[in-house]
């Protein structure tokens, strides 16, 4: 699990985290300002193809697990969200996708 921190070509601040789930899926954490101001934190599970992620809306976990609304969005504040989220519900958030891809399987 590698964790950066960055700013991305629109110069706003990005927080990302990938986590391998096993059997080719990947979670990604992902905290950045929305366009309506809020400063989001999304989970979304992605397929690894031939070091390619895909994501098939619809199909795959795809939550909002924070939304916070602070006065600026720097890279410290970026950082205490996503870090914020890894720290207290990332056990919550894997047993949830397991859950989600085991009722897929059994649908």
């Amino acid at each position: 699990m590698i964790t950066r921190v960055y700013k991305n070509y629109h110069k706003q601040w990005i927080g990302e985290t990938n986590v391998e789930l096993g059997d080719n899926r990947v979670l990604r954490i992902s905290t950045s300002k929305s366009v309506r101001g809020l400063l989001n934190t999304n989970v979304t599970v992605s397929i690894r193809e031939n070091d390619l992620l895909s994501h098939r809306v619809y199909v795959d976990y795809c939550k909002t697990v924070e939304s916070t609304n602070p006065n600026r969005i720097t890279e410290k504040v970026v950082s205490a969200q996503h870090n914020k989220v890894i720290g207290e519900k990332l056990g919550e958030i894997t047993n949830e996708v397991i859950e989600f891809y085991q009722a897929l399987v059994e649908a």
